[in-house]
Formats: structure tokens, sequence, C-alpha cells
């Protein structure tokens, strides 16, 4: 369905994010794929200083 509207899916691993900068779209999988927040911080990490990006 998404898929329709012109979503696209994106595979990525935890400690990574996607960023769709025309839209100023940034994500990461996180919980989604990892068991808790060792697994997770870098991603969440990251995904935080590609939206400080997009403000600056």
């Amino acid at each position: 369905a998404l898929e329709r509207m012109g979503a696209r899916h994106s595979a990525c691993p935890v400690e990574e994010f996607v960023v769709d900068r025309e839209r100023k779209v940034v994500t990461t999988p996180a919980y989604m794929l990892g068991p808790g927040v060792k697994d997770v911080a870098a991603g969440i990490e990251r995904c935080v200083q590609e939206v400080l990006a997009l403000c600056g």
C-alpha cells in the first residue's frame, strides 16, 4: 500500500539510519530490530546528528 503512494522500503541495520533529504525525514530501525539500548544507541545517535545537520 505504501509503495503505491511513493514510499520505498530500505533495509537498514540497527546501527545506521536512512534519510530522505527532499522530504526531510530521518529514521532508524532502533527498537524494531535491536533488543536494548546498547544495541540501538549508535543508530539513534547518528539519526539525531543527521536531524541536527538538516536543521543547520
